[in-house]
């Protein structure tokens, strides 16, 4: 793709916010009545119980799954699972879409499944003990209740959209879709937060946290975030289409900080291109420069990949640039050790690579070891 032709900043916005409401995700008011309908208990076992503005889902079993003709969630209103440290697996099986105004709890895993898309506006919070999965991709009930690896499976045009603000306090947040948009906030400080367009998906555990393998033959669909992704670890993926991390109001941030059981990485894969004109943070729990990697046909870096030390001491880390087509870069890279360690690794690598006279690469590091 040519330069000419790539769309960032306001004109990418613009472009993200038409194709939404042509595909019908505008976001519409919802009344003060809007909460979850019709739900049914078909695996597992459990209460569910309405009062006012707020509904109660009390779950007996470690697993349970509800159909729901419809889960959305005014403003102003709630929506409390109370699973212990179970999972409970939501699945809408009318034809709106999910959107989520008010605030959605679980004292455990909360996964929500809607074909038609699944919004988050600005106002909307959801905040689980464990992980939280959204996706308009479904899951066997099987598969869910054997508790391995998930293979989520569909294809209608249902998106996932985040405006607002969603939390795992334990776990991993994970949003599948045709399509997924974040112009909010994401964060799981002890998990992984991964992004997903496709599909065909396999989510499943390596090396200490959730990978994303998409699988299959999948429409087009991009992974754009303008928002902040916190995490230990993030991943952004997209079967056929782009990834997109754009300077939006937060810098486009994703950061990943490490964990006790997980290092501080960030990976990013796409069959058509990879835009990053945000940033990217990466270090471990210690301090240690973590890693970066990016694979797509195209890759534009016009903002900054961050993979230094962050203490003295302490390496910097890696970040491997992988294209097949086109590499480009104009902002900045930096894997910079601390005082008295060693500087990382940065590699770009392309058919096609131009470095523009605005970038800035640096491995250096203070009294130590300069990197390559």
């Amino acid at each position: 793709m040519a330069t000419g032709d790539r769309v960032f900043g306001t004109s990418r916005k613009a472009l993200l916010g038409a194709t939404i409401i042509a595909q019908g995700y505008a976001m519409p008011a919802l009344g003060a009545e809007a909460l979850p309908s019709g739900g049914q208990f078909v695996a597992g076992q459990g209460d569910i119980q309405f009062s006012g503005a707020s509904a109660t889902i009390t779950q007996s079993s470690l697993a349970g799954i509800i159909n729901w003709d419809g889960f959305s969630i005014g403003a102003g209103n709630s929506v409390a699972i109370q699973n212990g440290l179970g999972a409970t697996l939501n699945r809408v099986t009318g034809g709106d879409i999910s959107q989520i105004d008010g605030i959605l709890t679980a004292t455990g895993s909360a996964y929500l499944i809607n074909p038609n898309g699944i919004v988050v506006g600005p106002g909307g919070e959801i905040v689980t003990g464990g992980s939280f999965v959204a996706s308009t991709r479904d899951i066997a009930n099987e598969d869910f209740l054997d508790g391995g690896a998930m293979r989520f499976a569909g294809s209608s045009h249902g998106s996932i959209v985040n405006a607002g603000r969603i939390v795992s306090q334990a776990g991993d947040v994970v949003l599948i879709g045709r399509a997924v948009q974040n112009s909010g906030t994401v964060e799981a400080e002890n998990g992984v937060a991964a992004l997903g367009a496709g599909d065909e998906v396999l989510l499943q555990t390596q090396g200490g946290g959730q990978r994303l393998f998409i699988q299959g033959a999948s429409t087009s669909g991009d992974v754009t975030n303008e928002g902040a992704v916190s995490a230990a670890q993030a991943e952004l993926a997209a079967a056929h289409g782009n990834v997109y991390a754009l300077a939006g109001n937060t810098q486009g941030l994703v950061r990943a900080t490490g964990s006790a059981e997980r290092d501080g990485r960030i990976l990013l894969t796409a069959s058509n291109e990879i835009g990053i004109s945000g940033t990217l943070e990466a270090r471990g729990l210690d301090g240690a420069g973590g890693t970066v990697t990016a694979e797509a046909a195209d890759i534009d870096v016009s903002g900054l990949i961050d993979v230094s030390a962050s203490n003295a001491g302490k390496d910097g880390g890696d970040a491997v640039l992988v294209a097949s087509g086109r590499m480009r870069v104009s902002g900045t890279l930096k894997a910079e050790g601390g005082a008295g360690a060693s500087g990382g690794f940065i590699e770009t690598s392309g058919g096609d690579i131009d470095i523009a006279g605005s970038t800035r690469v640096s491995t250096l590091a203070e009294n130590g070891t300069t990197g390559t």
